[in-house]
């Protein structure tokens, strides 16, 4: 995950067996999901096609209510945290990695999930996502236009570099969610939020 290099991480089968079918389960039936689709034009001049469902909980300022009706997919992300815990003894950066917020995705679009784009600045660190149910690929841009594709399938994690891990200011991944292989592709994504008291523009949580 060095600068000069993709920024990604992928660790296949990092959940499996019944922690992956319980957290199959959980988001097939205890998610409250919400229509995200959209075409939009973000502060880049990109245009962003997005064609999935979403839940997002924020894990500072929100209710923590709806955990307890998801707690394999609770216990998931905090073997996340544990990866990462392990990951920050030879990247020291990661030292004390915590998440401030979990959303799922559900994607339903056979060849765009979500267009190539950055994540936030304000991300910090590390960006992790388990595939919990489908497959596609993850595609990564580099700056000469060069596309990498990693394909994943359920269980697998994917590592992504945010600012703050390397000594580089910005060194995001651009990346996007192609070539949907299933009927529908879930996946969990944690990230840590450097402003977590700050509203994101054009975010929703659904424990606010």
């Amino acid at each position: 995950m060095d600068s000069d290099q993709a920024g990604v991480l992928m660790v296949p089968g990092f959940i499996g067996g019944e922690l992956l079918r319980d957290a199959q389960q959980e988001a097939d039936t205890k998610v409250a999901w919400r229509d995200v689709h959209s075409t939009y034009v973000n502060k880049r001049g990109l245009t962003i096609v997005q064609n999935h469902d979403a839940y997002a909980l924020d894990l500072v300022r929100g209710s923590h209510e709806p955990l307890r009706d998801l707690t394999t997919l609770a216990l998931v992300a905090s073997e996340v945290v544990r990866f990462a815990d392990e990951l920050a003894k030879d990247i020291p950066t990661l030292k004390d990695w915590q998440p401030t917020e979990q959303s799922l995705h559900r994607y339903d679009d056979p060849e765009v999930g979500l267009s190539f784009h950055k994540d936030n600045l304000r991300f910090r660190r590390l960006i992790a996502i388990v595939a919990l149910k489908g497959m596609c690929d993850l595609a990564v841009r580099d700056a000469d236009g060069n596309v990498t594709y990693f394909a994943t399938e359920p269980g697998d994690l994917v590592a992504l570099r945010a600012p703050g891990l390397t000594g580089h200011a910005d060194d995001r991944p651009e990346h996007a969610v192609l070539n949907l292989r299933t009927d529908d592709r879930i996946s969990m994504m944690l990230r840590e939020n450097n402003r977590p008291y700050d509203d994101i523009p054009g975010f929703d949580f659904d424990n606010l």
